[in-house]
């Protein structure tokens, strides 16, 4: 079967259009999750974050996130005051964050906290604490792998 220059051009405009379609489709489908719903007033607060960083730099010990098992440890500085101490862990899920969760900075005796784990879905984790001394505010965050 011969076919003919107009046949041709035809099949690959439909296919064209119908690959257009799909990919319409599919981007229409993909769940987007904004990394926090109140984006703008964050980003107008910006400094005091670039502030909280710089505080942290300035440590001569900067806590110590490790992941045990199915634990999150958190050792804070011993320079700091314990009962001083407050703040917030946040852990946040980069592809879902309807998996992401808080937790209040409560440090033991020793000077570290125990997170749970043991529910939570394996891969990257991205941990972000806020807390304060009782005088200066620090924020620090890394990234974990849960398995």
């Amino acid at each position: 079967m011969k076919i003919n220059w107009g046949l041709g051009i035809t099949l690959v405009a439909l296919s064209f259009v119908v690959f257009i379609l799909q990919l319409v489709y599919r981007c229409t489908n993909e769940k987007v999750d904004l990394v926090n719903e109140k984006y703008y007033e964050q980003e107008i607060r910006y400094q005091e974050q670039i502030d909280r960083r710089t505080n942290v730099n300035s440590l001569q010990q900067k806590i110590d996130i490790t992941v045990e098992g199915q634990q999150l440890e958190v050792v804070y500085p011993k320079s700091a005051t314990l009962k001083d101490i407050a703040g917030t862990i946040t852990l946040f899920r980069p592809d879902d964050s309807s998996l992401d969760f808080v937790v209040p900075v409560r440090p033991e005796k020793e000077g570290r906290q125990l997170v749970a784990m043991n529910k939570k879905k394996p891969g990257r984790w991205k941990v972000q604490i806020t807390w304060t001394d009782g005088e200066v505010p620090f924020y620090q965050e890394e990234n974990i792998w849960i398995n």
